[in-house]
């Protein structure tokens, strides 16, 4: 065989193996090898992060401002039984977030009394309550409560959602030994809402919470009134100058 024989013969040799190994990739890159998705725990397409940013629904947590937690309560409903409570806000305006919490509640010398865990989603620009009534702490009682949220939020981009819900009146009634506030609402969607959490922060004149209470509405159509009222087991130790009404979804 000649020395051009053999180099041609190399040639075409090469040439097969070259177009051999593209068509394997073709294969490898159609049917085996998955494309980018904003759940396969890696950093590709556009995202900004791994599985968040860019396409994906889920928004990477350092382009979002994290909540404010404004204040965090225990109250008293009758000896041994209180209810925890903390105001929660997301100051931003095109993010909602879900994220699992915790209630820790401490008696007066420091002792850890309890826990309550539990998981919430707040909308965009959204002030919520998280209440959580009857927490059972047998004879002692609750000095100190504190409310942290125990994993990263899962920001998550979301329009902002109006409350269409209007308290028309608030009456708050202390001459009786459970004092009684009577709130008249008004729903002004064009459709009705159902499963409305209700919940009534009292205040003082120098703005400090002296009381929370809760209620729920079961169903209220469009345009329809209705009243809703809440009770406590025992007179108030401040005079109450503000009433606050927030509305859980």
């Amino acid at each position: 065989m000649t020395p051009w024989a053999r180099k041609k013969k190399i040639l075409i040799f090469f040439i097969v193996i070259f177009f051999i190994a593209v068509f394997i990739y073709f294969l490898y890159t159609s049917f085996f090898k998955a494309s980018p998705t904003c759940f396969d725990g890696i950093l590709n397409a556009d995202e900004q992060g791994i599985d968040c940013g860019g396409a994906c629904l889920e928004v990477c947590s350092f382009s979002a401002v994290s909540p404010n937690i404004f204040w965090t309560r225990s109250f008293e409903v009758v000896p041994g039984l209180y209810n925890l409570v903390s105001r929660i806000n997301n100051p931003n305006g095109n993010l909602s977030f879900e994220s699992s919490y915790k209630f820790s509640y401490f008696d007066s010398k420091g002792f850890l009394l309890g826990e309550y865990f539990g998981k919430t989603k707040i909308l965009p620009y959204e002030k919520k309550i998280i209440f959580v009534p009857s927490v059972f702490v047998d004879q002692a009682r609750i000095s100190q409560t504190f409310f942290e949220f125990i994993e990263k939020p899962s920001w998550q981009k979301s329009e902002r959602v109006e409350n269409n819900i209007l308290v028309l009146s608030r009456d708050l009634n202390e001459n009786f030994q459970e004092p009684r506030l009577d709130v008249l609402v008004k729903n002004e969607e064009l459709f009705s809402q159902e499963e409305v959490e209700v919940v009534a922060v009292l205040k003082n004149l120098d703005g400090n919470v002296v009381n929370v209470s809760k209620t729920y509405i079961d169903k209220i159509l469009s345009g329809e009134e209705k009243l809703v009222f809440m009770t406590w087991k025992k007179r108030f130790e401040e005079k109450i100058t503000s009433i606050e009404i927030y509305f859980n979804k």
